[in-house]
C-alpha cells in the first residue's frame, strides 16, 4: 500500500514567512542608514565635482590668454612713449629764431660761412653767430651779430671778395638751410661764442673744420 507523504504543517509556514519578512526589513533598514551614500548619489556629485574641475581649468586657460595679450601690447605702449620723446628732444634749439631770420640773413650766414669755413666746418660757424644772438651780451639779429666791430675778419668784405669756389659757396648755403631747420640738431654746446685757427690750449672748446671752437 503507498505512503502519502506528510504535508508541512501551518505553523511551520508561518514561521518561514516571518523569517523572510524580518530578512527584508533588515535589508532595508541597513540601505536608509545615513552614512552610506547611494550609488546614484556618488555618480551625481563625482559628475558635478569633475564639472568644476573643467570649468576652472577653461577659465585659468582664459586668464592666461588675456595675460599674455596684455603682456604683448605694454611695448607698444612704450614705443609710442618712446617716439614721442625723440620728437620733443629733435626739436631746434634755434626754433624761436626762424621766424625773424630773413632771406638776407641766410645770405649773410651763408656768405660768411664760405669765408670763414669753405663750408668745412660750416655748421659750427653758422651756431656760433645764432648763439650769439641768442645771448644778451651781444646784439639780438643775425646782422647785428655779424657786422659787429672788431668781431669776424670777412665781415667788412662780404659782398665785395670774389666767390671763387661757386661749389664751396652753394655747400654753405645748404648748411645754412639745414642749421635753420624747425628739427636740426646742432653740433656745439649752446655756450660756444667764439672760434679762431688757434688752439686756447686749456679750457673747454672743439676742433672742428680747422678752426677751434670754444665758450
Amino acid at each position: 500500500m503507498r505512503k502519502i507523504k506528510n504535508s508541512p504543517s501551518f505553523p511551520s509556514i508561518v514561521r518561514a514567512v516571518l523569517a523572510a519578512l524580518t530578512v527584508i526589513v533588515l535589508l532595508c533598514m541597513w540601505q536608509a542608514q545615513p552614512g552610506r551614500p547611494k550609488q546614484g548619489a556618488s555618480r551625481r556629485t563625482t559628475t558635478a565635482v569633475s564639472a568644476k574641475a573643467s570649468s576652472a581649468t577653461k577659465t585659468t586657460q582664459a586668464t592666461q590668454r588675456t595675460t599674455t595679450i596684455t603682456a604683448r601690447s605694454k611695448p607698444t605702449a612704450k614705443t609710442t612713449t618712446a617716439s614721442r620723446t625723440v620728437a620733443t628732444t629733435g626739436r631746434s634749439p634755434y626754433a624761436g629764431l626762424l621766424s625773424r631770420i630773413s632771406a638776407k640773413d641766410r645770405d649773410v650766414l651763408a656768405r660768411l660761412t664760405y669765408h670763414e669755413s669753405r663750408g668745412n666746418g660750416g655748421k659750427a660757424v653758422v651756431e656760433v653767430v645764432l648763439n650769439r644772438v641768442m645771448d644778451a651780451r651781444f646784439p639780438n639779429t643775425v646782422q647785428g651779430v655779424v657786422y659787429q666791430a672788431g668781431q669776424f675778419t670777412p665781415a667788412s668784405k662780404l659782398y665785395s671778395a670774389a666767390i671763387n669756389e661757386p661749389g664751396a659757396f652753394s655747400a654753405c648755403q645748404r648748411i645754412v638751410d639745414e642749421v635753420l631747420s624747425p628739427n636740426y640738431a646742432r653740433v656745439l654746446p649752446g655756450h660756444y661764442l667764439y672760434f679762431n685757427a688757434v688752439s686756447p690750449g686749456t679750457g673747454d672748446y672743439r676742433w672742428m673744420g680747422g678752426n677751434v671752437f670754444y665758450g
